[in-house]
């Protein structure tokens, strides 16, 4: 029975030119939001920036198993590969795009939080991190370096624009959560902060994403089964993405109250003063070009 579910193109070669071009912008918005994660963290004195980026480094491990449910297959032949699980290779490129894509824009989502910005800020940051998102991956597809196989529901130029409001959705969690939780973590504390892009890109792209998993794996499943779960699935993520935005007062968060934000030594006051027009700010609100054309947004 599982022979009758869709398989992948295992012989298909990945294109070197995709394949670099992906490669080199990966790691070009990388170094920028490092850059961006270190200038932001002495600017306020606190290590969430730099937190958020290596706990969505660490979740590209996670890839291969949301590769697997989403009938999703990186081209083998030709490919640069990082590690191997569930009989899915995993390119160098997409395990770092983790990193560049998730913290990349998490960071600018809770840059946003932290600096004040009101609601509705929150709110067209979503909205453009979705349009952004859907660009990105078909940019991806249409490069020859991976693609969606099988009857996934709601395709535009070969990809499932389901996917892609879950990803704006675990961005915006990944930001506001990490400035909300800023207020409350304090000294050691905080590298529970580690654990939140893991978190909430699991819960993501797997706890809103399930319905069209389980669709997508059911054995010759009908039209309306495949495009009514990826309604429900993007449903979900519209209420992980909206509450989100609930944890940001009308008006914006107030800064930050003065505690413990290294972990040793001497306390710190935390300094709130606006970031826009420094360096870090302009390397998180700039990754956007560069990082989001040569990542792909998982799923």
């Amino acid at each position: 029975m599982l022979s009758t579910l869709p398989t992948p193109p295992v012989n298909t070669p990945v294109s070197h030119a995709g394949q670099a071009v992906m490669t080199i912008g990966v790691a070009v918005g990388l170094v920028i939001i490092a850059v961006a994660a270190v200038r932001l963290g002495r600017k306020w004195s606190t290590a969430v920036p730099a937190l958020l980026v290596l706990g969505t480094l660490f979740a590209g491990f996670y890839e291969p198993m949301e590769n697997m449910g989403a009938h999703m297959w990186y081209y083998r032949p030709g490919q640069v590969t990082f590690f191997d699980a569930f009989d899915r290779s995993l390119p160098v490129w997409v395990f770092f795009s983790y990193a560049a894509f998730y913290g990349g824009f998490g960071l600018l989502a809770w840059w946003l939080a932290e600096r004040g910005s009101p609601r509705s800020h929150i709110v067209r940051f979503v909205l453009g991190m979705w349009a952004f998102a859907i660009v990105t991956e078909i940019v991806g597809t249409q490069l020859n370096t991976y693609e969606y196989y099988g009857r996934a529901p709601f395709r535009v130029a070969g990809f499932p624009v389901w996917v892609s409001l879950s990803n704006a959705a675990i961005c915006t969690t990944i930001g506001v959560a990490a400035a909300r939780l800023r207020r409350h973590l304090v000294g050691r504390q905080q590298l529970a902060l580690l654990c939140l892009g893991p978190a909430a890109i699991t819960l993501g792209l797997v706890g809103t994403g399930f319905p069209t998993l389980v669709a997508l794996n059911t054995v010759d499943p009908p039209a309306g089964l495949l495009y009514g779960a990826a309604l429900v699935s993007m449903a979900m993520a519209g209420v992980m993405a909206w509450s989100a935005t609930q944890l940001v007062p009308v008006s914006g968060l107030e800064p930050a109250a003065a505690g413990t934000e290294r972990f040793g030594g001497r306390p710190e006051p935390i300094r709130t003063a606006g970031v826009a027009g420094t360096a870090g700010t302009a390397g998180v609100a700039g990754t956007a070009g560069v990082a989001g054309a040569a990542v792909k947004a998982g799923a």
